[in-house]
């Protein structure tokens, strides 16, 4: 089974050395693919990660969406 969620970016934070810490959160009904994880129009939901690989530092944009898919392995 597969979960897949669309999270929009909240925030970013430079952290210690060359890092940035990514605040996101789910988006609301109609804005992405939640109903296959939420019944609910107002999914909540939370993601914080570090960011270290040089490459894609500038990967996630404040404001932007993003499609995550969660699967058990």
């Amino acid at each position: 089974m597969t979960i897949t969620a669309t999270f929009g970016v909240d925030e970013i934070n430079a952290s210690a050395g060359n890092s940035r810490t990514v605040s996101l959160s789910a988006v609301h009904a109609g804005q992405g693919d939640n109903t296959s994880w939420s019944a609910e129009p107002f999914p909540a939901g939370e993601l914080e990660m570090t960011v270290t690989q040089p490459k894609m530092l500038d990967f996630f944009q404040p404001g932007k969406k993003y499609r995550l898919t969660i699967q058990a392995l």
